[in-house]
């Protein structure tokens, strides 16, 4: 295929933004199909103290991959199988970086006595 000279760089453009939105929407469907397969390895499990970690884990990950609506959903969706504690620091991580206050979300240094 060629491209007539006078257009060039307006279709160039115009295909590197398709090709953009068809990477945003695989990754779109990448995360739902994780979440999913996540989703039935916690009911196959049962519920578990260990459970909450990972749905933290899956939310700091998401967090980290700038996907914060995928993070909330993760977190309101899955959140009932993490405990009191672990549910407060599921709304400091999504507050921490909405608001980005990432000192809300830091793991304080451990105090050293001798």
């Amino acid at each position: 295929m060629t491209l007539s000279t006078g257009n060039t760089l307006e279709e160039a453009t115009l295909r590197s933004r398709k090709l953009i939105d068809l990477y945003q929407v695989r990754q779109a469907y990448v995360n739902k199909m994780f979440c999913l397969q996540f989703d039935l390895e916690l009911k196959e499990a049962g519920h578990k103290p260990s459970l909450g970690r990972s749905i933290i884990g899956l939310v700091l990950l998401l967090i980290s991959l700038k996907n914060l609506d995928e993070a909330e959903k993760v977190a309101r969706a899955l959140g009932n199988y993490c405990n009191n504690e672990q549910t407060a620091v599921l709304g400091d991580l999504l507050d921490g970086y909405e608001k980005e206050d990432f000192d809300m979300v830091r793991v304080p240094e451990p105090e050293v006595t001798m």
